[in-house]
């Protein structure tokens, strides 16, 4: 009788039920003791599938075991099959996969009613060692059998075939070259001989243990051994049954799931999205902080919970409507979702699926909703924008447009303003897309060709000419982006074109003022220098050049920096950047060899208020400088004062005469008011010196005799403070005013107190910077009337405070910053309010502004 014959023997007369599927689940082979447990006559169970035995509640577990054992996976476990009458039958199910390189070519199982179990298994195992009746089965599995003897280190009784998968041969183990435990990692050898002698000295019949072996060729493998003890009638040990099962690769996959899981774990957790799962009965199985600390809690707190313990009802019953349709649809949807919270009310976009067991039941439902609040809000403002841009386009003053390359060439928008500056309707562009090219001056058209052919050049603004439709020719100045595809190509280009002819005109105009000022510069006995705002020299008359060592500048760029040095640029440098920023006519002095120049520095301002270039002139004051010394400190001072701070606006005034009678006639009249505006303010800083240095002589001389009359003190000071307005515009400075109570007349001189407010409020606007406010108030206390003006300019030091009420005497700052002025304004203000028996006090330190209040007596 061969082996295989004596197989099939065992199997037909075992007391255990013997079951084979092969790999679609069919049933191929069924013991006689298999048919009649579940009540089959002979052959009736085989064609039938393995599912339709099984209990029906208890399905879902046999697909999970089912696909464990197409991963490799035997095991054994409880089972409720269903008989041939319809009635359940509980057994004990021991199933291992046959695998043959590496494919799943079906499973075995052994059978048995629940109770007869642990006999029926050590009566197959006795049959296993007297006739090795399932060596052919075994050497086709994965499952490697092994019988040890009960020695030290596991010395091999029987080993099947295929222990040649770990490149060892049976014979290395039956002849006792090989112990098994030469096989078991170092790591894990002391372990798993000591759970083995555990097991054993508690008795145990059967136990299962995980551990790695080396394989021949030095590889690491994992394995799960499932053991069986052999005990004589007296319980002595008298061998053991082990089937070694390759897990490597499951064990791979478990670190691989746990990986993935870990990376889904830590993805959901760093996902701004609200994340959950849950089962059909809405209670929360998963959620991620997100979730959670949307409603104030932790994972933890929720968990298990059902959404209404967590949620307002009216929440509650919209996110169960929606999982009713998951459920009943078995399939994704996608709804917005407002939900109210303390921070408001929210918008979500919301994702639910069903998730699904076996045979497509759904088992439970996911869902991601991700706040758009923000997003829709977003949209909506675009949306708002997008129709303001269009209502922009449409009204814009240029010319816009969006001209389509490809596929067909043709505008495909143009703004309603084309009318206006072309003659040409919106229309007649759209019916002819080579009317662009068509308006452009005949003489300029190759810088448009040019433009289409260099694509980086589209973004740099260009001037051409344009003509009209009745025939007049204009400029236009236009700047183009090139529109890409996905492959790089241009296919669009969208412009903006402006009508320039005014703006070249005035560049025009431009040119030849420049040309005349240049002739100007030249003219003068003083070094002069035109500079721009970056300290390139445009024009060196022929003193400056000889004075500054400068070369041939013309076309040169050359940079006035890199030709001075020493107290030279120290000194100029700063007096050019200052006028730059705007800050005014700024001067200096400066020795240059043996000789004193007084450095002044004019901006040249755009109609727009910008700086656009400066002019240097170089005053030699050396004789004047000579002759001053000799004299007394209040001498020098008024004398430097007169020639300094006069001249200033002399020349501003002779300069605004040239420029209005060499305007064109057609803006003389516009440039007249501007330029006399300008003459006045000139005209007026000159009366004001001029008063100051009268009044502060009579003021030495101890002669200021007040004329009092009745005063409207409101009307008086509302006139002073909108004069000096005019002088905190030009420096940018805002002059606020503030009054309080009712009309009041008083009496006092009010041409010398009018002069000492404007001395206060002068002082204030020009140590103020640009964008700052200087406030003066008009207040009444008891018997006393004030006039306060406040300023957040750099403040006086306390060393200097007592020094101010000298004449001529200046602050350090003011030196430093080259502020305009005498050093006469606090000192005859002074002496004004003191002659009306009122006094003038000083607050201040430095980096805090100065309050200056003016008091004085109400008779």
């Amino acid at each position: 009788m061969g082996i295989e014959d004596l197989f099939r023997k065992i199997v037909e007369t075992s007391n255990e039920g013997v079951i084979a599927i092969d790999p679609q689940g069919s049933i191929i082979l069924a013991n006689h003791q298999m048919e009649v447990m579940l009540g089959y006559g002979k052959g009736e169970l085989l064609g039938l599938h393995a599912r339709d035995l099984v209990w029906e509640t208890e399905l879902p577990d046999f697909v999970d075991h089912w696909l464990k054992l197409q991963q490799g996976l035997g095991g054994r476990y409880k089972r409720t099959l269903k008989r041939k009458d319809g009635s359940p039958t509980v057994v004990l199910v021991s199933a291992n996969p046959i695998i043959e390189q590496g494919e799943f070519k079906g499973a075995f199982a052994l059978v048995g009613e629940f109770s007869q179990y642990q006999q029926i298994s050590r009566e197959l195992f006795s049959a296993i060692e007297e006739l090795k009746t399932l060596e052919v089965i075994v050497n086709r599995s994965p499952a490697v059998a092994f019988v040890w003897k009960p020695e030290e280190g596991l010395p091999v009784q029987y080993v099947s075939e295929n222990v040649s998968q770990f490149g060892y041969q049976k014979e290395e183990f039956e002849s006792g070259t090989l112990v098994f435990t030469d096989i078991i990692h170092p790591e894990d050898r002391e372990r798993v001989v000591q759970e083995g002698r555990e097991f054993r000295k508690e008795g145990r019949n059967e136990y299962f243990q995980h551990y790695r072996i080396i394989t021949k060729d030095g590889k690491i493998r994992w394995v799960d051994d499932r053991t069986i003890v052999n005990r004589s009638p007296s319980g002595e040990v008298l061998n053991t049954y082990g089937i070694i099962l390759d897990v490597t690769s499951r064990v791979l996959m478990e670190e691989e799931a746990l990986e993935a899981e870990a990376k889904l774990r830590a993805f959901l957790e760093a996902s701004p999205d609200l994340i959950y799962l849950k089962d059909t009965e809405g209670r929360n199985l998963l959620v991620n902080t997100a979730y959670a600390h949307y409603f104030g809690l932790q994972p933890g707190d929720i968990n298990g919970k059902k959404d209404s313990e967590i949620m307002p009802p009216g929440l509650t019953e919209q996110c169960a409507q929606s999982d009713r349709l998951v459920i009943q649809k078995n399939e994704p949807i996608r709804a917005e979702e407002k939900i109210q919270n303390e921070k408001g009310e929210r918008v979500f976009d919301t994702i639910k699926f069903p998730i699904k067991g076996a045979y497509g039941k759904v088992r439970g439902i996911g869902g991601i909703s991700r706040d758009i609040t923000e997003l829709r809000r977003a949209s909506e403002a675009l949306k708002k924008q997008g129709e303001f841009l269009k209502l922009i386009l449409d009204h814009a003053q240029d010319l816009i447009y969006r001209y389509r390359l490809f596929p067909e060439p043709g505008f495909e928008y143009v703004s309603p303003s084309a009318t206006r500056i072309t003659g040409y309707t919106p229309e007649e562009h759209y019916a002819d897309p080579y009317l662009g090219m068509k308006i452009v001056h005949p003489e300029d058209r190759p810088i448009l060709e040019a433009l289409r052919n260099d694509p980086v050049s589209f973004q740099k603004p260009v001037e051409f000419r344009w003509v009209k439709k009745d025939g007049t020719i204009f400029w236009t100045e236009q700047i183009n982006t090139p529109v890409f595809d996905e492959t790089g190509r241009v296919v669009a280009i969208v412009g903006i074109a402006r009508d320039i002819t005014e703006q070249k005109k005035a560049q025009e105009k431009i040119i030849e003022s420049e040309r005349n000022l240049r002739a100007f510069l030249e003219a003068l006995k003083e070094p002069a220098v035109l500079l721009n705002t970056e300290g390139e020299i445009l024009f060196a008359n022929k003193n400056a050049s000889l004075r500054l060592g400068l070369p041939p500048l013309e076309n040169s760029h050359c940079c006035l920096w890199d030709f001075l040095s020493g107290e030279l640029e120290k000194k100029l440098k700063p007096l050019v950047l200052n006028a730059v920023e705007g800050k005014g006519p700024i001067s200096g002095e400066i020795g240059i060899e043996d000789r004193t120049f007084l450095l002044q520095v004019y901006p040249w301002e755009t109609e727009d208020g910008r700086v656009e270039k400066v002019v240097l002139l170089m005053i030699d004051i050396t004789e004047r400088i000579r002759v001053e010394g000799e004299k007394e400190k209040v001498k020098n001072a008024l004398i430097y004062s007169v020639s300094h701070d006069l001249k200033t606006p002399l020349m501003v005034m002779e300069a605004s005469l040239d420029l209005i009678s060499s305007s064109d006639p057609e803006r003389r009249e516009e440039k007249f008011l501007e330029y006399s505006i300008l003459f006045r303010n000139n005209l007026n800083r000159m009366k004001g010196l001029v008063e100051n240095l009268l009044l502060s002589q009579r003021a030495i001389l101890s002669e200021i005799k007040p004329s009092p009359q009745t005063v409207n003190v409101f009307k008086m000071f509302g006139e002073t403070v909108s004069e000096m307005r005019t002088l905190a515009r030009s420096l940018g400075v805002e002059l606020e005013e503030k009054t309080s109570g009712e009309p009041l007349f008083i009496e006092f001189d009010p041409e010398l107190v009018r002069r000492a407010l404007e001395n206060i409020i002068s002082n204030a606007i020009k140590f103020s910077k640009k964008g700052q406010k200087v406030t003066v108030s008009l207040e009444r206390e008891d018997h006393e009337l004030r006039f306060v003006v406040e300023d957040k300019g750099p403040g006086i030091k306390k060393e200097e405070m007592e020094g101010l009420s000298q004449p001529f005497r200046r602050l350090e700052s003011a030196e430093r910053s080259n502020i305009p002025g005498t050093g006469l304004g606090l000192f005859v203000a002074r002496k004004l309010v003191e002659a009306h028996g009122g006094k003038l006090v000083l607050e201040s330190s430095p980096g805090m502004g100065t309050k200056a209040i003016i008091s004085l007596p109400i008779k």
